[in-house]
């Protein structure tokens, strides 16, 4: 600093004094300034010297190679004079007095008050080595004398580094408070409307973090964003000067805005090199309510489509992805705007005009990096949202690119986040390679510790769908370390069913059908109980009655199918729950399997109950099972259809239901070439209906025709099969001469009269009694009777006591509407002996007896 040259140039206006720091860097990437002593006690006197002085700027040189530092900021480094370092005093206090002799220098009008200085700093502005306090009498000794305009230009505890790092210059940074110095500020003169002026507004405008963004074609682009304490610090000085921000001048706030891309000269690159964060325009204009002219600052995206390598050059830099040539400091300054850079790749994946073609593998890499637990919310989810639209929008390669650079656990990891934004995106992109990827892809994803995330996410409404689709390929996987058995899953599924809103979602009823099919396929006692706590059955029946999907239905009937064939359920609760109207609809399904379970159960419930069979009938059993009998050809089908039909019949049917079943057992069961339990069945089944029918009823089916088959059936059917005939018959005997004229007809008499020889003490009962009904009837069958070996069975019935009765009743018929002839047939086969017999029986069956000897006697 030669005082000789400085005066053959004293009307310079602007010096820059790189030698007053010498700077140095640690293998840490910590910056280290030593002061240099000689510098410190030449600058005021070498300044002094130049009348029209504006600035003077202060910077550092590179110790090693002399060079100027770039973007350097004095509150980043440690000060050293010599050999000696914090928390050694001699470099504090040897630039507290440098600093100290400025401000003596502007007290003393020895230095002009429109002199401005740039790139100072109080050594305690960022409390390296905890020696900040807020009565730092250097810095107040600043704010006191230097210029006011200056004084308005002081950074404050350290933020002098935004302004070093963007390349621009910076006002004096002090360690006082922020409220500190500005009442020192508002005790000057002019003080007070210099802190509520709009200008301090547009200066805090015009100072937002500038980044530099090179390329391979030196093309540079400058990107600003304010930082969260700028934001906080505009909103706050807006608020303390009482600012009305709908006043201000659109054209002042862009112009100030626009000065944030200036460098150290001041010069602002031209428009197109020019780029305002995305977020720090929300904020401006959306929350802090500033008026920006979005012509200058808005970027199509064919704009931004132009600078991508520059974008993915933000993220690639040392570990996160393939770029080595990257310097400490370049990987610390930019990395507050990886979230920006993230956002507009994401912009441009997400564009359906736009292709992905430059999704490369080192663009892939960092993106799965930025899906790391330690990078931050936002940058998670906007990595993940990029990796979504490579996977939809990209070709199989980009896919498997994906795939390659490991992208699934940290995904998987993310669903465990408290943050939904965080779990829909994760689980939207998992979700896309389970279901376009290959089986490999689907084990990498689907594994035993991923089931309770997914399980866990049905309670996000945003997530239901992803989590449901990977939930039923899992459920779909071979690997049998995969299990659905989750404590959540049925709740959340029934819960899901039961939610109307939802039942228009492309395939929501569809997979929780699959999931609940697959839960219940191996049921538990506490699985019954919390379906029936849950309340599903109603919901259930209602998607079962209506769905025209089959699939669905498929599933959800074999879901319920487990219910009813689980040996553990509890039929008193399940009925209570509504669910006896869903067998009916299982006892209607195209699914063989599932009709055969539903009617077995159907036949099991109904025994167990009269309620339950009523509940049954009540919801319309019988038309199913009815079609089933009509239309079926299996075997094993036919005999359990028939079995719960027959059971059925005990309860009240309408008289239309009955006519349609007399006519399917006449047109086909009661035939020889089904097997005994399948006529035995149907035999009842036919019993059970007469039964019920009055005989108005009884006369209009009279022409259907079961009459003749049940009588073809009591000449070589079984004794099961003949129990059942003889009381349909005999309860026909009782229904009308129409009937017992039409068994006469059909040679009813000599059908009946062969089942008196039987062994079978029931059937001989039936058969005499019936047999009786139709010769009270008609004289004439009488005689048929007996020449049919009547005589000989009464005889053999009166020593049976649970045939002594009927027989005693068959006899006094006989005496007593019997001819002279066939009395006497009755004394010579030794009836009237039988019935001599009888006389030292109990009472009334010795007075029956008497009833028919006195009979005879007076003949």
């Amino acid at each position: 600093m030669n005082l000789t040259v400085a005066k053959r140039f004293r009307d310079i206006t602007e010096i820059h004094i790189n030698s007053l720091f010498k700077i140095r860097f640690e293998d840490d990437g910590d910056m280290d300034a030593s002061i240099d002593m000689d510098t410190r006690l030449r600058v005021v006197p070498f300044i002094l010297k130049f009348d029209k002085l504006e600035r003077v700027v202060f910077g550092g040189k590179n110790e090693i190679d002399g060079s100027s530092i770039t973007n350097f900021s004095s509150a980043d480094c440690y000060f050293w004079e010599g050999d000696r370092g914090y928390p050694n005093e001699g470099p504090r206090d040897s630039l507290s007095a440098f600093l100290d002799m400025i401000s003596g220098a502007f007290s003393c009008d020895a230095l002009p008050k429109h002199l401005k200085m740039s790139g100072l700093c109080c050594p305690d502005a960022e409390d390296k080595a905890g020696n900040r306090s807020n009565n730092c009498q250097t810095c107040m000794r600043a704010v006191k004398s230097f210029p006011l305009q200056s004084v308005a230009e002081f950074e404050c505890r350290g933020s002098s580094k935004n302004q070093g790092r963007s390349g621009r210059r910076h006002g004096l940074d002090v360690c006082l408070e922020k409220a500190q110095l500005e009442s020192l500020i508002e005790s000057r003169v002019g003080g007070s409307e210099l802190l509520r002026s709009e200008n301090r507004l547009l200066r805090l405008l015009g100072r937002g973090r500038r980044y530099t963004l090179p390329s391979e074609d030196g093309k540079l682009l400058y990107m600003v964003k304010y930082s969260k304490e700028e934001l906080k610090e505009i909103k706050r000085v807006i608020q303390y000067a009482g600012l009305d921000v709908k006043q201000l001048s659109m054209e002042a706030v862009s112009n100030a805005i626009v000065q944030s891309f200036a460098n150290n000269n001041g010069q602002i690159p031209s428009r197109e090199q020019l780029y305002l964060s995305e977020l720090s325009i929300k904020e401006l204009r959306d929350k802090i309510d500033l008026p920006i002219d979005d012509l200058l600052f808005d970027r199509s995206l064919e704009e931004l489509k132009e600078h991508i390598q520059k974008f993915v050059w933000v993220l690639d830099r040392g570990e996160r992805g393939t770029n080595e040539e990257v310097s400490e400091a370049e990987l610390y300054i930019h990395n507050n705007i990886e979230i920006d850079c993230l956002e507009i790749i994401n912009r441009l994946l997400a564009n359906n005009t736009t292709d992905v073609q430059y999704a490369d593998l080192v663009l892939i890499q960092c993106l799965v990096y930025n899906l790391g637990r330690y990078v931050g919310k936002e940058r998670r989810v906007e990595a993940s949202s990029c990796l979504m639209s490579i996977l939809m929008k990209g070709t199989n390669e980009q896919r498997k690119t994906v795939i390659d650079a490991k992208a699934i656990p940290p995904l998987i990891e993310m669903l465990d986040s408290s943050e939904e934004s965080l779990c829909r995106s994760a689980i939207a992109s998992l979700a896309n390679i389970a279901t376009s990827g290959t089986e490999e892809d689907i084990k990498a994803i689907v594994k035993a510790d991923t089931i309770p995330k997914l399980v866990k996410l049905l309670e996000i409404n945003a997530c239901v769908t992803d989590s449901l689709q990977i939930l039923v390929l899992a459920a779909g996987s071979n690997d049998t370390n995969i299990s659905l058995k989750q404590p959540d899953l049925l709740p959340n599924l029934i819960n899901l069913i039961k939610n109307k809103e939802r039942e228009e979602e492309p395939n929501l009823i569809l997979n929780c059908s699959i999931l609940l099919r697959e839960f219940l396929r191996t049921i538990e006692p506490n699985d019954v109980k919390t379906v029936i706590d849950l309340g599903v059955f109603p919901r259930l029946l209602e998607i079962i009655s209506s769905i025209e999907d089959e699939s669905i239905r498929t599933h959800l009937e074999q879901a319920m199918i487990s219910i009813a064939s689980s040996e553990s359920c509890n039929w008193a609760d399940l009925a209570g729950a509504g669910f006896l109207p869903i067998l009916v609809c299982l006892a209607d399904s195209k699914d063989d399997d599932i009709v055969k379970q539903a009617t077995s159960t159907v036949g099991t419930v109904t025994k167990i109950k009269a309620e339950y069979r009523d509940m049954l009938l009540s919801s319309g059993i019988m038309q199913p099972l009815l079609q089933l009998l009509k239309s079926s050809s299996s075997r094993r089908l036919l005999k359990i259809t028939s079995l719960a039909f027959s059971t059925c019949c005990r309860g009240e049917i309408d008289f239309d239901m009955s006519k349609q079943a007399l006519e399917v057992f006449t047109n086909k069961l009661l035939g020889h070439y089904y097997s005994v339990d399948v006529l035995s069945n149907t035999c009842w089944a036919l019993f059970h209906i007469l039964e019920g029918l009055s005989i108005d009823e009884a006369d209009q089916i009279i022409n259907i025709g079961f009459t003749q088959k049940l009588l073809n059936l009591l000449r070589s059917s079984p004794e099961s099969v003949q129990h059942a005939v003889l009381k349909s018959l005999h309860l026909l005997t009782k229904s009308g001469d129409s009937y017992i004229q039409l068994i006469i007809e059909s040679s009813g008499m000599e059908c009946l009269s062969q089942e008196l020889t039987s062994s079978n003490e029931t059937i001989q009962r039936l058969s005499c009694s019936t047999i009786t009904n139709l010769f009270d009837y008609d004289d004439d069958q009488l005689q048929t009777a007996m020449d049919g070996n009547l005589v000989t069975c009464l005889n053999d019935m009166l020593v049976i006591d649970k045939n002594k009765k009927q027989a005693l009743w068959t006899i006094y018929i006989l005496t007593k509407i019997g001819n002279v002839g066939q009395v006497k047939q009755l004394v010579t086969e030794g009836c009237v002996s039988q019935l001599c017999n009888t006389l030292s029986s109990d009472c009334n069956t010795a007075i029956q007896a008497i009833w028919s000897l006195k009979n005879v006697s007076t003949l």
